[in-house]
């Protein structure tokens, strides 16, 4: 699989999951570094903001790239970063978009770590829509 289609997933430094860019966000990294030889993207929603951000680090994985980023301050509008019950709800939605049996859609495994669960339910849907068996 190329960097074209893997999924870009973003975390916030000292979040304890990352979320799926929604379709309509976008990311965009900058060229080159800031004085302080960081690398900065624009993290924004089209039309209603956004905001500069630090990449701390970029994890590629088979089907994902996740984005670690820092939140810069740099302007007054931010970008709107989801909580844990949101994205959630996101992924339950994207299950039963993908023709999951949202009754199905499993339960928060006990001694799971919410990354660990989000990342086991990102694959599972990427699963459904090439109508695969969510079970990996």
């Amino acid at each position: 699989m190329n960097a074209d289609e893997r999924e870009i997933v973003v975390r916030k430094q000292g979040d304890s999951f990352a979320f799926k860019l929604p379709e309509s966000h976008e990311l965009e990294l900058r060229e080159g570094e800031d004085e302080q030889g960081v690398r900065l993207a624009d993290l924004r929603v089209p039309g209603s903001g956004g905001e500069t951000v630090s990449v701390v680090s970029i994890d590629e994985r088979d089907e994902e790239i996740e984005y670690v980023v820092e939140p810069t301050g740099d302007q007054p509008t931010r970008y709107p970063w989801p909580v844990v019950q949101e994205e959630q709800e996101r992924l339950k939605m994207q299950w039963a978009a993908a023709g999951g049996n949202v009754s199905q859609f499993a339960a928060w495994r006990p001694g799971t770590s919410q990354e660990s669960q989000f990342r086991e339910w990102r694959a599972a849907i990427r699963r459904l829509r090439r109508g695969e068996s969510p079970i990996g």
